[in-house]
């Protein structure tokens, strides 16, 4: 995955990423840190992503284990 299709994908689920914070922290700035750590965590590790289809789940389950 180069760099703009990551940038593309991962701001496509932007809104996604904040609604399922949303739900699990209750303060705003935790929820971006969380986010923020996610995806750096995801850009890091991308290459250990087996499926590129299963982006969306795999950057979601990646960041409920940083909330």
């Amino acid at each position: 995955m180069t760099v703009d299709e990551f940038s593309r994908a991962v701001t496509a689920l932007m809104p996604t990423l904040y609604r399922v914070c949303r739900a699990q922290l209750s303060n705003p700035a935790d929820r971006e840190d969380a986010v923020q750590e996610a995806v750096c965590n995801a850009w890091k590790k991308q290459r250990t992503l087996r499926n590129p289809k299963a982006f969306e789940g795999w950057l979601i389950r990646t960041l409920v284990n940083e909330c």
